[in-house]
Order: structure tokens, then sequence, then C-alpha cells
């Protein structure tokens, strides 16, 4: 899975193409993270807008929170690493 803009994967390169609709998870799950991409999509997509600083750090939030329930679906057999977007949501999450 794409974005359509930037053609940035969710998956490592090294994994097959549309691996999400092979992934043993929910429906539900499947359509959030293709609305979370979509999302991203949209925002870069607008002219002269890659995002404001708070809608960016929302958008890493959600991405993170879909990382740790994409985890908790797939249990131990999938090792799920998250790259955060924004430095404020990386920092807020490693001082938990």
């Amino acid at each position: 899975m794409t974005d359509d803009i930037t053609g940035i994967a969710l998956w490592g390169q090294e994994i097959v193409e549309n691996l999400e609709d092979e992934l043993p998870i929910s429906a539900q799950l499947r359509h959030r993270i293709g609305s979370w991409v979509d999302g991203y999509t949209d925002m870069i997509g607008r002219k002269g807008h890659s995002g404001d600083e708070e809608t960016l750090a929302a958008h890493d939030r959600r991405g993170y929170q879909l990382s740790l329930d994409l985890a908790e679906e797939l249990g131990s057999t999938y090792q799920i690493e998250y790259h955060f977007e924004t430095s404020a949501v990386r920092e807020a999450v490693r001082g938990r």
C-alpha cells in the first residue's frame, strides 16, 4: 500500500505489494489503515500544503496507534515497527 502522491510504501520494499490484503487482520483494521494512508495522500496532495505541525502530529499519533493495533491483532508471528513522522510524537511516546 502506498500513498498516491509520493509512492511511499506502508510496508518495507522487500515485502509483497498489497500485503494488507493478505494479512490475517480484521476488516475494520484494514479499513482504518487504508483511511490513514488516504488521509496522508489528501493532506500532502493539497496544492502548496504539506500539513501544519499539529495536523502531521495528529496523523502520526493515529499511525502509531494503528501500529499497536496491528501488532495486537497479528501477535508474535509478525514484527511491527512504526517510523515516526514527527519528533514531537516520537518524543512523547518514548517518554512514556
